[in-house]
């Protein structure tokens, strides 16, 4: 009984109704997140959860960047416009991850169970630790995830 009633006092919160109410502004905007940022021409080679080595990860890090230039090398052609300027560097560290998902559903999908960041985004890989570029649009949704991580696996970088 009494954490039904400890429930129901969070949910009456300010900060709770706040939170809430901007995951819906997120998930009306964008759907779910689950799948965007994840071009299957990009996506990895090597199972993601594996976090016994650094050399996959710097592997897999260093041919999607290489990959996506090749990509946005070919569609030049195309305007592009992306603000870089206010985008944000998002810092990943898989040896810290408990895969507890708290951060995939507060996120709305912009996370993995494993609180990996989508591919598409990711910029290097350098002692255990991934950095990825968020732009500008999503950094609300993403604050919501890492606001969500116990373990402190992810952060913004300073």
């Amino acid at each position: 009984m009494l954490e039904q009633t400890s429930n129901l006092k969070i949910a009456n919160t300010v900060q709770y109704q706040e939170a809430m109410a901007l995951l819906q502004r997120v998930r009306d905007s964008y759907g779910p997140l689950e799948h965007q940022l994840r071009s299957v021409s990009l996506k990895p080679t090597f199972a993601l959860d594996e976090f016994r080595s650094q050399v996959p990860w710097a592997e897999a890090v260093a041919r999607v960047v290489a990959r996506r230039g090749e990509v946005v090398g070919a569609n030049s052609a195309d305007k592009h416009t992306v603000d870089v300027e206010h985008g944000r560097l998002l810092l990943y560290y898989p040896t810290e991850n408990l895969a507890d998902g708290a951060a995939q559903y507060s996120s709305n999908g912009f996370f993995d169970t494993h609180n990996i960041p989508p591919w598409d985004i990711w910029v290097g890989f350098s002692d255990w630790t991934l950095v990825s570029w968020v732009p500008p649009s999503l950094i609300a949704a993403v604050q919501m995830g890492i606001d969500a991580n116990p373990e402190n696996c992810i952060r913004w970088a300073n």
